[in-house]
């Protein structure tokens, strides 16, 4: 770790540079060698590699280790010439002109989906229909990033200006527009207000810890394991299922007793 460029990223299954500085230089000693790393992770080997003068390659299948360990090995890279670039990037974001109508929308119908595909609810009103029902009251609530403060803040006070029917009108042209998506959305919550415990399924694990040194060692270890033999081990998981009559489940895992129990009473 005598590197600062080792501490950059804190990756748990890391190893020592010193330890592969030893072994590269004791290969050294052999003649000239090339490296190869199959599992480069964050790049601490090839780290060692070029600080030896040693030509190695590394081979990393998980995209953010990867990324960690590309970023590690431009740590030599002059400092000066980034900032160099930062200034070019500034002048030429300062200089761009702001155009809303090329924007993507906040949320395409994909982000929608994608986020009801996690289980999220959602009532997304459209911004046009939004701006059409202020218009019916002679309110102009479109927006952009050239619209002026002083703009935000004239159709403010015309908001607040607005009598109790205009208000409602308002307030009627966007149940209107958007009728089914609101209608939707009020079913979604009356079911879940309305749904009930219909089962809660509690499995306690108990275990103890077993390390094997190879895989052959696990597969013997699980083979000659009696799956009818009590054992005396301490409780080590709760897994918590609690099924509503809706289709709903809420799955939950905790490490101790206290945890799950203080899980359970937020539903009493």
């Amino acid at each position: 770790m005598k590197l600062p460029v080792h501490r950059w990223f804190r990756f748990s299954a890391g190893f020592s540079a010193q330890s592969v500085e030893t072994i590269i230089t004791q290969f050294q000693e052999r003649g000239e060698i090339t490296v190869l790393d199959p599992f480069a992770d964050s790049g601490t080997t090839l780290l060692a590699s070029e600080k030896l003068g040693v030509e190695c390659f590394g081979i990393e299948a998980h995209p953010f280790v990867a990324r960690i360990a590309r970023a590690k090995l431009l740590y030599q890279t002059d400092s000066d010439a980034y900032l160099e670039h930062i200034k070019k990037v500034t002048k030429y974001a300062e200089n761009l002109q702001p155009c809303v109508e090329t924007y993507p929308k906040l949320f395409t119908q994909g982000a929608l989906d994608q986020l009801e595909s996690k289980g999220f609810k959602i009532l997304y009103l459209k911004y046009e229909n939004i701006v059409k029902s202020f218009t019916s009251v002679g309110i102009n609530a479109s927006f952009n990033e050239s619209t002026l403060e002083s703009e935000f803040q004239n159709k403010i006070e015309q908001w607040k200006n607005l009598s109790t029917p205009d208000i409602n009108n308002i307030k009627n042209q966007i149940l209107s527009l958007e009728k089914y998506q609101i209608d939707k959305f009020i079913n979604i919550l009356e079911k879940s207000f309305t749904r009930l415990v219909q089962q809660v399924n509690i499995i306690v694990l108990h275990g103890l810890c077993q390390q094997a040194e190879t895989i052959n060692n696990a597969i013997e270890y699980i083979q000659n394991y009696s799956e009818n033999q009590p054992k005396f081990a301490p409780a080590i998981k709760y897994e918590i299922d609690i099924r509503y009559n809706n289709g709903d489940i809420i799955h939950a895992m905790f490490k101790n007793k206290t945890e799950a129990l203080k899980f359970l009473r937020t539903f009493v």
